[in-house]
């Protein structure tokens, strides 16, 4: 700190920058569609421009074949998409009580209850999917987000995407840049502010 108790232009550079990659950051925790069959998620009646028609063919559909894990996780699909977080939640529990360890499903319904205020249980969902499948990128890449952004827990953040990198180190998030440039960044950031 300067003697004067006043902020340097660099500092306020670099918490501009390390504000405008938060902001960024906050939004993006994807969902894991894994490797499924195409048409899993393909509307049997109905189509985007017709959620409803989609909704009463996915209810047929676990109405007619309720033991069908698949049939569960399209359901919990729709409401993911439709931000019907609680339906989703109950969908997927379903498919993952007939279908258990299922990393694509954990980290869906993981991101779903972060969308409900349950951080942690999240966080326990990507490390249990990323158990299961330790080259589950997704899961990885949603405990980081979510120990930074709601459990203020940066450096926990950090270990996950350092996991992640020593698995894929040419990971990328959804604006291109590289998991590697978000990872030294905040770093720098950490280190400055100390």
């Amino acid at each position: 700190m300067n003697p004067n108790n006043t902020i340097t232009r660099q500092k306020l550079c670099i918490s501009i920058v390390v504000s405008l990659l938060i902001g960024f950051l906050a939004g993006i925790v994807f969902s894991d569609r894994g490797p499924v069959d195409a048409n899993a998620y393909a509307p049997q009646t109905g189509t985007a421009a017709n959620p409803a028609g989609q909704h009463a063919a996915l209810e047929r559909e676990v109405a007619a074949n309720p033991d069908n894990p698949t049939a569960w996780t399209r359901l919990g699909n729709h409401y993911f998409d439709t931000e019907q977080y609680q339906k989703a939640i109950d969908a997927y529990t379903r498919s993952l009580e007939l279908a258990p360890g299922d990393p694509h499903v954990m980290t869906d319904l993981g991101v779903m209850y972060r969308s409900i205020g349950q951080p942690e249980k999240a966080v326990e969902l990507f490390r249990e999917a990323a158990a299961i499948d330790p080259r589950h990128e997704q899961s990885r890449f949603n405990t980081g987000i979510v120990l930074l952004y709601d459990l203020n827990s940066p450096a926990e953040a950090l270990s996950a995407w350092q996991d992640l990198l020593g698995i894929n180190p040419l990971a990328r998030v959804s604006d291109g840049r590289s998991l590697q440039q978000i990872v030294d960044e905040l770093q720098q950031s950490a280190t400055q502010q100390r």
